[in-house]
């Protein structure tokens, strides 16, 4: 089956490429789920927040207002069965369904190394990094399909696609949403659904603090990012996307000369102004004490 490119409405304006669209976002009070929470206001949608931690919930709603964007905030553990189901019927009683839903809360905390694990740590990061990407999606679907179709954004790791020495069970997590992305989507393509995943790199948000929290390991930046560049949360300038916005802007920047062995394996990164770009996989992680996510 092939579309028709008439059949692709035209873009009036591309400043506000979500206006009259509802985007339903877990974790949206810091760091990656924030800047996506401000950027999605900022193109005209009705922002739904759900937030774990009050004061988070309170300042990203109060920071989408004064810019004169609309959000709501829910206090709730999508880790839980509740939380999930408070959120999705809150979010369904007052908008009737929404067009983009944004998996981002993840955490590589309580950090146990592998060999001092157990069934309760690997529980901690099921719940997590993959369970409330599943139960969230499963939770908003029947709607999206009914509504039409829309996007789903799973907010992943970089440590999904590549081999983490530092804890091979957040890693698996991560790998797991990864392929659930990838499957959700020749699933429920048909159904109008599109989905894709972001697998982050090195990003400061209050989670990880990069900029602060590493001094006394200096001397392995080198091989944490041998480009020279990390990520920085932030409400973007205008022209970023990030996918779900219906609009990725893509560009190739020129292989690394140290980097010859990752020739054609290249990954997407949001640059610190936000443009999406595909840069080669960095896989020089022995001895990274912090995660992404």
């Amino acid at each position: 089956m092939t579309t028709d490119p008439s059949d692709v409405p035209q873009i009036d304006d591309w400043s506000r490429l979500l206006d009259g669209k509802v985007a339903a976002i877990t974790g949206g009070g810091a760091g990656i789920g924030a800047a996506i929470s401000e950027l999605f206001a900022e193109h005209g949608a009705a922002v739904e927040i759900a937030e774990i931690d009050a004061d988070r919930a309170r300042a990203v709603v109060d920071s989408i207002s004064a810019a004169g964007g609309t959000a709501r905030a829910h206090v709730v553990d999508v880790r839980t069965e509740g939380g999930v189901a408070e959120f999705c019927e809150a979010v369904l009683d007052t908008q009737g369904g929404i067009d983009v839903l944004v998996n981002n809360v993840g955490d590589y905390r309580p950090l146990v190394r592998f060999r001092e694990s157990d069934p309760e740590s690997w529980e901690a990061m099921y719940r997590v990094n993959f369970w409330h990407v599943v139960a969230v999606t499963r939770a908003f679907l029947d709607s999206m399909i009914e509504r039409g179709g829309g996007s789903i954004v799973n907010v992943h790791s970089v440590e999904g696609m590549r081999g983490f020495p530092g804890e091979p069970v957040y890693a698996a997590m991560k790998a797991a949403v990864a392929h659930f992305t990838t499957s959700l989507a020749a699933g429920y393509g048909r159904r109008g659904i599109r989905a894709n995943g972001i697998g982050t790199d090195l990003t400061q948000t209050p989670q990880v603090d990069y900029i602060s929290g590493y001094g006394e390991h200096e001397t392995l930046w080198e091989s944490w990012a041998p480009v020279g560049r990390s990520r920085v949360a932030r409400r973007p300038g205008p022209g970023g996307a990030v996918p779900g916005i219906g609009h990725v802007q893509l560009r190739h920047r020129p292989q690394h000369p140290r980097r010859r062995r990752d020739q054609g394996r290249r990954r997407l990164v949001l640059q610190p102004d936000r443009q999406a770009i595909h840069e080669p996989t960095d896989h020089a992680l022995i001895g990274r004490p912090g995660r992404v996510r």
